[in-house]
C-alpha cells in the first residue's frame, strides 16, 4: 500500500521590485505584515543571501530593501497563487494596502 504525497501545498516563486520611493521602511513593512498575517502558509522575501518572513516587521526591515530593489517572493501553502498575486499587487501599488 502506497501512502503517496499527502501534502497538497503549492509553492510559488516570483521576482518583484520595490516601487515605493522610500523603499521598505516601517510603514510598508507593517502594511505587508497586515496583508499576510492571516495566510496559513509561508510568505517570504529574499534579497541575495538575506531571507525574511513577510509576517515579521523586524525581519522585513533587516532586508534594507531600497527603491528599485529586486526581491524574490516565495509563497508556500494552499492558495499560494492567490497570496502571491496579492503581494505582487501590493508592490505594484507602491506598498499601499488595497481598500477593505
Amino acid at each position: 500500500m502506497s501512502l503517496g504525497n499527502t501534502n497538497d501545498s503549492t509553492s510559488i516563486c516570483k521576482r518583484i521590485t520595490v516601487l515605493n520611493k522610500n523603499g521598505m521602511h516601517l510603514i510598508p513593512c507593517s502594511n505587508l505584515v497586515h496583508l499576510t498575517k492571516d495566510f496559513p502558509g509561508d510568505v517570504r522575501l529574499s534579497k541575495g543571501e538575506q531571507d525574511a518572513s513577510c509576517k515579521s516587521i523586524l525581519e522585513l526591515l533587516v532586508l534594507f530593501a531600497e527603491p528599485e530593489t529586486t526581491l524574490t517572493l516565495t509563497v508556500t501553502g494552499e492558495q499560494a497563487e492567490e497570496m502571491a498575486e496579492k503581494v505582487s499587487q501590493f508592490f505594484s501599488n507602491g506598498c499601499i494596502l488595497p481598500p477593505p
